[in-house]
């Protein structure tokens, strides 16, 4: 018997973007710049991943707004590019 399944997801968290205000849980909090990847699994085993998101999530929620690839590229380079100055991202 083969175990197959969809929808496991990992998450590859780049830094802090920005404060705001989440609508669900109703706290002030640092936003995280997230990857979110969605894996085929084979024996509850990651094996090809079939669709990739980027978001900016709420870290005590987990709500999130999604963002375009460009967008999601231009803010990593740009908490790198604050992190070498020194800033705290």
């Amino acid at each position: 018997m083969i175990i197959w399944g969809f929808g496991k997801v990992t998450k590859n968290r780049n830094g802090d973007v920005m404060e705001k205000d989440c609508g669900y849980c109703n706290t002030t909090s640092m936003w995280k710049l997230t990857k979110n990847t969605t894996w085929f699994t084979l024996y509850f085993i990651p094996i090809i991943p079939y669709r990739v998101t980027y978001c900016v999530e709420c870290p005590r929620c987990g709500s999130y707004i999604e963002i375009s690839k460009d967008k999601f590229i231009e803010i990593k380079n740009d908490i790198k590019e604050r992190k070498n100055l020194g800033y705290n991202a």
